[in-house]
Formats: C-alpha cells, structure tokens, sequence
C-alpha cells in the first residue's frame, strides 16, 4: 500500500494563476490515481480545490489576501508559519514523500529533519529574482538567487523541474546534480474550451492575447516595443488581474495604446472567455528556465502562440508555435507571420494534439514516481527523519 504523499507549496490555493493552476493539476492527478495526496499551502484561495485531496493551511496570521506572487515582507511571516505547520503535519502524516513546490517551500523543507523531499523547481531564481528589484541591484540579486538554488538543489533529496530547460540550467550549478535533477511534464490535458472561430478579413484586426500578471520576467515591455512594429492590423488583449494603470502608460509611451485593450481576468469562465476571442496567443517572457502555463493553456485550446525561446522552455514543441527569434523585431515578424498564416486550424491540432500526447497525467505520475524513488534512495543515507507520538501534533497550527 503506497503512503501518503505531502505536497507543500508556499502561496494560497487555489487561484487560476499560472503555478496555482498546474499544483492544481498535479495534485488532481494523483488524487485520480487512487494515491492519499495532502496538500498544505496559505490560509487564504479563490475557488475550489480537486476533488480527493486533503488542504491543510497555515494559521490565518497575519490576515493576508494578496494573491500576488514575488517576494515581500508578508511572506516572510506566512513561510515562518509554514514551517511550524510543516513539522507538525509531517510528523502525524509519516508522508512517504514530501514534495516542496517552488523556492520557499524547498527552502523550509531542507530546513527540517523531515523527508524524503522532492524539490518540484517552477522557476530559476538566479534569473527571475533580479526582476522584483531595481536595476543597480540587478546583479547582487542574480547571485543571491544562484546561491539559493545551489543551496536546495543540494539539500533535497532529488529535484525535478518543470521544463527541460530549467532541469539544464539548475543541474549546472552543483556537481553531479545531473543525477537528481530532471525534469518532469506538467499534467494538463485538453482544456475545458476551445479557441472558437472568428471570421477574419482583410479590415479586420487580428487578436493577440496575452494573460496573466504584469511582473517584469512576463516580457511586457518588449511585446510593446515588438507590437509598435508590426505592420497588420492587431489588436492586443491583455487579460490581467492586476492593475493596468503601468501598462496603459507603457503603451502610450510605446505608441501602441490604441492598439491595446485590457480585460480584467479574475475567473477561468472569463479565462476561457478571451481565449475563444483571441487568433493567436503571446507569450513574450525573457527569463529562461521555467514554464508559462499560459504555454500548455493556449496549446490545449488550439490557440496557436507566438513564443519567445525563453518562454519555450526548451519544450519539444509541434510546428503549432511560432518562435521568435530575439529583440523585438523578432518577435514583431513572428505575430505578423501567425496572424497572416493560412495554416491555424492545423497548428491549432498539433497543439492540442501535443498536450494530449506529452502532457498527460500518467506521463507525470510516471515522472514523479521516478524522482520519488531516487529522493528516497538518496534520503536513507541522511539522518533519519525525527519521529513523535501523533498526540504532538494536535497541536499544530493548521488544526
């Protein structure tokens, strides 16, 4: 009988945002698959969570509603508090793996006598930490993030990464991490709704969605730049929960506002709304090493994308994307190359094709499972995890 498996994850739950929407299809996966999957995240969410798996959440202390990502004070209290809730929920649970989802939880995990644990890597801090700070300080915050990543990628039991590229990059940074550090396919399946049709004629502006927040690794800036120089008629949507003020000014400064229109983007309903409006989608991020999600989201609705080799995360992608090559002329030529293609309907097969065959979730337990047993191999010869009555835990935070 295979043990139960705890999930950590440093963020609240559920939330449509990008690494709250694969934890979800993660976990779903597992759950589907007859396994005892446990989940302890943040106290607060928007929406429900897969069916068949057990959330426990922090102490609601201090009270925080932001579901924004990125560093900042607040979480600094939340981690601490995740933590304690950690080696208590362990310490009842006996997991048979712990896997830490994404830096904080990889880094309170490696900080306690617990494990095995899986470190699940979703981005390369070395290269996105630099975004949340000023320029001057662009470099001082690149080598703290590298150093971090050593430090976990050292300290866990094993890694796996959400892109073949990250799995690269972070394998790189320790001697001999090849042999624990690997990648492991997102589970996603086909979308709930496809890319709809629109009827486009030569009068009629062509639709580039883009979703998500508005942080400085998403490449907006660039995708402005890039839209200035694109020749045919297109409209740029840009589907956002945060604040569109910045962006708004941007595309005045740019030259492009009248070419750009934001939608709020609170719900998966309205989610799916945009993209049954949208031609093509954009994924223009400059920070390498993870995965946009809006990635696998786009392909399995059909909606072909233009997609920066940053954003591709080294991905075997189908002839369905339109790469662009580097600076904003680049990507400027590849939206003009996707909105003037003849081919879309049959790009937008080989992307829902392509997730559908690479992306499935027996491909991710499979993956998983592998990386499970190397993390428990290499955890019998460390000190064993530190075992206590199951009294003890009724103590813990998150009862």
């Amino acid at each position: 009988m295979r043990g139960p498996t705890l999930h950590v994850a440093a963020l609240p739950f559920p939330s449509w945002q990008g690494t709250q929407a694969v934890l979800a299809r993660m976990l779903a996966a597992s759950a589907d698959d007859g396994r005892e999957t446990h989940l302890l995240c943040y106290a607060h969410g928007h929406g429900t969570a897969p069916r068949g798996v057990h959330v426990h959440r922090i102490a609601d202390l201090p009270r925080v509603r932001s579901m924004r990502s990125g560093p900042s004070a607040a979480k600094l209290v939340l981690d601490a508090s995740l933590a304690a809730s950690l080696w208590a929920l362990a310490r009842e649970l006996q997991p048979e793996l712990i896997v830490a989802h994404h830096v904080e939880a990889a880094a309170v995990a490696a900080a306690l006598p617990i494990g095995p644990v899986l470190f699940f890597a979703h981005t390369d801090l070395g290269a996105e930490l630099p975004a949340y700070g000023p320029a001057a300080l662009a470099e001082p915050l690149r080598m703290a993030g590298r150093a971090l990543d050593r430090t976990l990628i050292a300290g866990s039991d094993a890694v796996a990464t959400i892109s073949p590229l990250l799995a690269e990059r972070l394998a790189a940074r320790v001697a001999g991490a090849m042999e624990w550090v690997r990648y492991v396919p997102a589970p996603w399946g086909d979308g709930s709704a496809g890319a709809g049709t629109r009827t486009r004629t030569r009068t009629d502006a062509a639709v580039v969605l883009y979703t998500g927040n508005l942080d400085a690794y998403q490449g907006l800036p660039l995708l402005l730049e890039a839209l200035s120089m694109v020749r045919e008629p297109v409209t740029l949507v840009v589907g956002t929960p945060d604040d569109p003020a910045p962006l708004q000014r941007a595309a005045d400064a740019a030259g492009v506002r009248e070419r750009v229109r934001v939608e709020a983007l609170h719900t998966e309903e309205q989610r799916a709304a945009l993209h049954a409006e949208a031609d093509v989608a954009v994924i223009p991020r400059t920070v390498p090493g993870g995965l946009p999600i809006k990635l696998l989201d786009a392909l399995a609705r059909g909606l072909p994308p233009v997609v920066t080799r940053a954003a591709a995360g080294g991905l075997a992608l189908p002839d369905a994307i339109f790469m662009a090559e580097a600076g904003p002329l680049g990507l400027a030529r590849a939206i003009e190359d996707a909105v003037t293609a003849r081919d879309l309907e049959l790009r937008a097969m080989r992307a829902r094709a392509y997730v559908q065959r690479a992306h499935t979730p027996e491909r991710y337990l499979a993956a998983l499972d592998r990386q499970a047993e190397l993390a428990r191999r290499r955890h019998r010869g460390r000190v064993p995890a530190l075992r206590a009555p199951r009294r003890w835990a009724t103590l813990a935070p998150w009862r």
